[in-house]
């Protein structure tokens, strides 16, 4: 029960982030996005070749539009949900879940898991795609993983 209480807990103020409208992203540069499946496939995204304001969903985007990346989402709310990305379409009680290399996105507490990509620490972000920063060099890493409530 302690679980799922800090779990929820976790998703209020997860989705609380996302709601806000204010995203700080850098004008040039490049990110980089992983899709994290039996291979990791990489895309690089220039900053620049977005619409404002720039955001990860922006980017997304952009791969949706100019390079065929597979890409569906609802929206919500506290902003869009990922329902596929690539070759990522959870199933069941699975989701998207979205890590990053931009440290004012970085999830805090015990729900914030990290993973390293080429030697660089991400954390779970604790805002949404729809509001998390885009920074010069940033790695933004999608898998899929399984939901415990």
């Amino acid at each position: 029960m302690k679980k799922l209480l800090s779990f929820l807990l976790v998703l209020v103020v997860a989705f609380s982030f996302a709601a806000c409208n204010r995203v700080e992203s850098d004008k040039i540069g490049t990110v980089t996005i992983v899709v994290h499946s039996d291979s990791d496939v990489e895309y690089s995204v220039g900053i620049s070749n977005l619409e404002e304001p720039y955001s990860v969903f922006k980017a997304i985007e952009y791969l949706n539009k100019e390079k065929g990346v597979a890409f569906e989402y609802s929206n919500s709310e506290y902003g869009a949900f990922i329902t596929q990305l690539d070759t990522l379409k959870p199933e069941g009680k699975e989701y998207i879940s979205f890590y990053t290399s931009v440290e004012s996105d970085f999830g805090v507490g015990e729900w914030a898991t990290e993973r390293t990509y080429k030697d660089t620490k991400l954390v779970l972000s604790a805002k949404g795609v729809s509001s998390a920063s885009l920074k010069d060099g940033a790695i933004l890493y999608f898998e899929i993983e399984v939901s415990n409530w």
